[in-house]
């Protein structure tokens, strides 16, 4: 995807023609996009997606132009999620936060916190924000335990076939858990960022950008010792990544509801105090 002829100029053309791209939100570098990963991950014109209350630690915004998925609390360090979650099939099913933060010197800090999960679509942004003001702590990548196998269609376009384990993996896609994609609890087999932002008085978030592919299809831009302003830029996908979820140290309200698409910057939850 980052050859020159993983896009072509008709492909690009129904790009534009395609409503659902929003292409007129987009800047276009000078001279265009020369790979499929560069338009991937295009960027925004300044003041197309403005932040609720960017001054307002208690608002948290939506960290993605992405669908919102729901939330579960977190309780002794564990996740069940409820019935009414992205599948049924995950009802029952207890997921350890340890896990999904694994490598984080601060993941005792979300044992009882609150867990959010949204997904991205082909069409959507693909640049990843912080839905909350914050000093970064920690930003890495975790390795997930299987990728993604890619194919063209007759446009020339990429798209994902099926997910496979990773040598050495195990039967992660043949187990008792599911791990459908875009689904809640998928996230714990996928490879992923982590940046672990230090608010000032909600204690620490965890935005964890889901690669669901190579580790190169999440890039991170947030370093270390820097701090982020509400709706700054920390990640941005290349062809493969299409998840977020974010962590909560404390408990948070939602006001977004489950299956509508949210920008970034729109108030989607507060702390609760």
């Amino acid at each position: 995807m980052d050859e020159p002829q993983s896009l072509t100029e008709e492909s690009l053309e129904s790009y534009y023609k395609n409503p659902d791209y929003h292409m007129t939100d987009y800047l276009e570098p000078r001279g265009g996009w020369k790979t499929f990963n560069q338009f991937f991950a295009r960027s925004l014109k300044p003041g197309v997606r403005p932040i609720a209350e960017p001054s307002n630690p208690v608002v948290v915004v939506s960290p993605a132009d992405s669908t919102f998925d729901g939330w579960a609390d977190i309780n002794d360090g564990k996740i069940t999620f409820p019935d009414g979650s992205s599948t049924i099939e995950l009802k029952g099913i207890t997921w350890d936060i340890s896990e999904l933060l694994r490598g984080s010197q601060h993941a005792d800090a979300f044992k009882n916190g609150t867990f959010m999960h949204m997904f991205l679509s082909s069409k959507n942004y693909h640049r990843e924000h912080a839905p909350v003001a914050g000093e970064v702590l920690e930003a890495f990548k975790i390795q997930g335990q299987v990728y993604q196998e890619i194919a063209l269609d007759k446009k020339k376009r990429p798209y994902l076939v099926r997910p496979l384990p990773l040598p050495g993996a195990g039967d992660v896609l043949d187990s008792t858990v599911p791990v459908g994609r875009d689904r809640a609890g998928y996230q714990w087999c996928q490879m992923r960022g982590l940046v672990v932002l230090k608010t000032e008085g909600f204690g620490l978030v965890a935005v964890l950008p889901i690669g669901m592919a190579q580790v190169s299809s999440v890039m991170l831009t947030a370093q270390k010792g820097v701090t982020l302003a509400k709706g700054e830029e920390l990640s941005y996908f290349q062809f493969g990544g299409s998840d977020i979820v974010v962590v909560f140290e404390k408990r948070v309200t939602f006001s977004a509801e489950r299956n509508i698409p949210y920008r970034v910057g729109e108030k989607i939850g507060t702390f609760r105090q």
